[in-house]
């Protein structure tokens, strides 16, 4: 029996769709403990956390070639709901666990989707 000649390790693919998904379901628990945060900001943040599933959804249904730009798009959003949550923690948001959860979540999307954004055809 031959060996072959490297050993090639990859990551698992995460799903970004459900990480997506997931972010939502974190943003509805911290929307819903805080009560003293201004609302334009709960607003955007529930906006911004569902924009960015629906924006995946649209991408997979993109062409191969032209996927790269939704996932362009995409990073902004993210980077604006990441944006959102430090706004909220510095402002004393009392979802301080939720908030850190949310912001991993958040971590994980930017480090899944920047190599999508920067691939091309």
């Amino acid at each position: 029996m031959e060996e072959a000649p490297f050993i090639a390790f990859r990551r698992p693919r995460v799903d970004v769709y459900e990480l997506a998904l997931e972010l939502v379901g974190q943003v509805h628990d911290i929307i819903a403990d805080a009560e003293s945060t201004r609302f334009y900001l709960k607003d955007r943040l529930d906006r911004n956390a569902t924009q960015i599933a629906m924006a995946l959804g649209h991408v997979a249904e993109e062409m191969p070639s032209e996927r790269w730009r939704g996932y362009r798009k995409t990073l902004r959003i993210v980077t604006d709901c990441g944006t959102l949550l430090e706004v909220m923690a510095r402002q004393g948001c009392l979802a301080i666990g939720a908030l850190a959860r949310a912001r991993e979540t958040v971590a994980k999307l930017q480090a899944e989707i920047v190599p999508l954004a920067l691939w091309r055809n």
